[in-house]
């Protein structure tokens, strides 16, 4: 993990503890930086996907590389790539790259874990208002994939607004 850099928000104390945490309990622990201390163009994002959940990102890769997604992660997939990267040597290595791989495995499970303690990271302990997540239905599709969106979507009074979710006739209203 040496080149890569793991881009939090940094004016979110839930996200600052859990960077903290990883700081103090990980052997093998990214550069971490706050988004708002960087320009998320330099590795390949915008300032919206930043905004929405935490990013891996291989500084390493070329610019090209990062855009095409090839060498950057979002969300449970960046924390899940982080804990498989721990050393087997490591203070409870084993147990780390066990959850890691208990992540990817959980695919849209993780995801949709992943996105409910983004979404309400405010309410945690010791998070105060800058916590609240702006809402992005970009970042969703991402962090979901489009067959989960509606569920998602459906369970978020404020965007489904009473559609049928099921319907692909009424997926307008996610554009």
């Amino acid at each position: 993990l040496e080149q890569q850099v793991l881009i939090y928000d940094g004016d979110c104390a839930f996200c600052q503890r859990c960077v903290d945490w990883g700081r103090r309990n990980l052997a093998n622990f990214p550069q971490a930086l706050a988004y708002a201390s960087i320009q998320p163009e330099r590795f390949g994002l915008s300032l919206a996907d930043v905004e929405q959940s935490v990013w891996l990102v291989d500084g390493g890769a070329p610019l090209e590389r990062r855009q095409r997604g090839l060498a950057q992660w979002s969300g449970h997939r960046a924390v899940a790539r982080i804990l498989m990267a721990q050393s087997l040597k490591s203070r409870f290595g084993f147990v780390w790259k066990l959850c890691g791989v208990a992540i990817v495995l959980g695919g849209p499970i993780s995801a949709a874990s992943y996105r409910a303690v983004a979404k309400n990271r405010h309410r945690m302990p010791g998070a105060t208002a800058a916590c609240e997540l702006p809402q992005s239905k970009d970042a969703l599709d991402r962090d979901l994939g489009p067959w989960l969106r509606g569920w998602a979507c459906a369970s978020d009074s404020g965007w489904a607004d009473g559609h049928h979710v099921g319907s692909d006739r009424n997926d307008a209203w996610l554009e």
